[in-house]
């Protein structure tokens, strides 16, 4: 039975037993208030309830009997351990004392309390509990405990002094659940070229839980991973029936393969001429790095010899491919001259012939003349013009 501390034995004397009821009307709009529990943390009623949580308060006196009996059927901590923070996070449970005639210290019992207690109301419970006497003023509170429940259209509602599945009865028959809302909380696209790598993480509020979900590609969990490059839509269904379809989501991936390509190379030369190689990445994410077997992290490595050099590439997501390129040892050419005609005086000069010898664009030729010889012409190509000087 409900008690007020000073009036109930006069109302007893004068009228036997009356039956008060709390001043706010039936889905009224609650008055936001500010408060500061005992753990010293901030809370605004308004705050909570556009985050889309239903808001329990139990007004109450540290004296009041009827109030110590409610506490300890656990009714309201079974609230918040199951549907607030602790557990779905949809509800919200704030004990506040509202008699300005006791201290805080009758909030833990006898000991330093002035105004009475029935005991430590702080042991066992979780819930916020805030010692202020100006939010029962707002609320016109005339008896304790006083249990009303709000909802997130900010509309109040007495609940009495109800178990936890009463209490949570009152919310489904009360409280229109908060539109469903959801999130695209990260996108991870696709690693490599033609891999399956990429995620999508969602998350959901409002409406009534549990939620199912349908993805575009029949995935039926929250969130999803190995996709392909594509777009995804997920459908999500409340408990309640009602629906909400996000997307397209757009997982990424590069247009072509991460490779490497051979920009320019320098072969080996005659006389300990060295060579070098000049790579670039192509494909993949882009802003390439290089990594070379000998430690190099430069695209071009010099003062190479023959062999082989293997040079990993890897791109802004960390997709990584390897490619191995050969220098060749140094190629010597050979000058081969044909066996020459006889100069005489009937025939003063004849034409030489080194066509046997290394020709392309890459040589170069120079003939010389001993002995008395003559270049007449042509002691650039491979068939000079000589005769005996």
């Amino acid at each position: 039975m409900p008690m007020k501390k000073f009036f109930l034995p006069l109302f007893i004397f004068m009228m036997g037993v009356t039956v008060v009821h709390a001043q706010l009307p039936a889905g009224s709009i609650a008055p936001d208030f500010t408060v500061t529990d005992l753990n010293g943390n901030t809370i605004n009623l308004y705050s909570l309830l556009d985050n889309g949580k239903t808001v329990y308060l139990d007004f109450f006196a540290t004296w009041c009997g009827p109030c110590w009996n409610y506490k300890n059927t656990g009714a309201l901590e079974t609230i918040w351990d199951t549907y607030g923070p602790p557990g779905t996070n949809e509800a919200y449970v704030i004990a506040i004392e509202s008699d300005a005639a006791t201290n805080t210290a009758c909030l833990y019992g006898p000991s330093g309390c002035v105004g009475g207690t029935q005991g430590n109301w702080v042991a066992g419970t979780n819930h916020p509990i805030v010692d202020n006497s100006s939010v029962a003023g707002s609320y016109a509170i005339n008896y304790y405990p006083t249990i009303y429940m709000v909802c997130s259209d900010h509309k109040i509602y007495e609940t009495g002094q109800l178990n936890a599945t009463g209490l949570w009865a009152k919310r489904s028959q009360y409280c229109a659940p908060p539109p469903l809302v959801v999130n695209v909380d990260n996108v991870t696209n696709v690693k490599c070229f033609g891999t399956s790598s990429g995620a999508i993480n969602i998350s959901v509020t409002g409406g009534v839980t549990p939620y199912t979900y349908h993805w575009s590609n029949n995935a039926t969990t929250q969130d999803i991973s190995n996709l392909a490059a594509n777009t995804y839509t997920c459908t999500i269904t409340a408990a309640n029936g009602t629906t909400i379809t996000t997307g397209p989501i757009v997982v990424n991936g590069p247009s072509s393969a991460l490779g490497t390509t051979l920009v320019e190379s320098t072969p080996m030369g005659c006389n300990g001429v060295f060579a070098s190689l000049t790579v670039g990445g192509t494909g993949g994410w882009g802003n390439y790095s290089y990594l070379w077997n000998g430690g190099s992290n430069d695209p071009t490595i010099n003062g190479l010899v023959p062999g082989n050099y293997t040079v990993t590439v890897t791109d802004n997501s960390g997709c990584s491919k390897s490619n191995t390129f050969t220098v060749a040892p140094a190629v010597y050419p050979t000058a081969v001259v044909a066996p020459p005609a006889s100069i005489s005086c009937l025939v003063p000069s004849i034409q030489l012939s080194g066509s046997g010898s290394s020709s392309g664009p890459n040589f170069s030729y120079l003939w010389t003349a001993s002995n008395g010889g003559n270049i007449v012409s042509g002691a650039t190509t491979l068939t000079p013009t000589v005769n005996a000087g």
